[in-house]
């Protein structure tokens, strides 16, 4: 799915759900509100890799995207998600495409078992605060 954000950062994809796509901050690596952009997450197994290493991996893949992207190859880290029951890792990507997602993991060389474009919905549901 592609996802081109409105001047808010947001583009609905209809009445009852939105993708959050933040704001870029202008420089080469980083995504312009103009180019139409996809989510896509790498999953990696972490085997009995540290908590601190994923962190590792996570630094290794931003400067890696910061290395690889241009303006024709716009790729940016957003976050990583480590599911430790299960050993793995979800990297999740803004990109112009698979291939230079799948670039990223090389040049961070980081083994990856799928790369997959997806969707993410974010809640326009305020925060629940717990009562003092």
């Amino acid at each position: 799915m592609r996802v081109l954000p409105d001047d808010r950062g947001w583009a609905s994809l209809d009445d009852q759900c939105v993708v959050r796509t933040p704001p870029a901050s202008g420089s080469a690596t980083e995504l312009s509100k103009q180019a139409s952009v996809s989510i896509f997450l790498a999953e990696r197994d972490t085997g009995s890799t540290a908590d601190g290493d994923i962190g590792q991996a996570h630094r290794a893949l931003e400067a890696a995207a910061r290395r690889v992207g241009s303006g024709d190859h716009r790729v940016r880290c957003l976050r990583t998600i480590y599911v430790a029951a299960e050993h793995r890792c979800i990297f999740l990507f803004e990109a112009s495409d698979a291939a230079i997602v799948r670039l990223v993991n090389d040049t961070a060389q980081l083994p990856f078992l799928r790369i997959a474009e997806a969707v993410e919905f974010a809640s326009e549901l305020p925060a629940v605060q717990a009562e003092p």
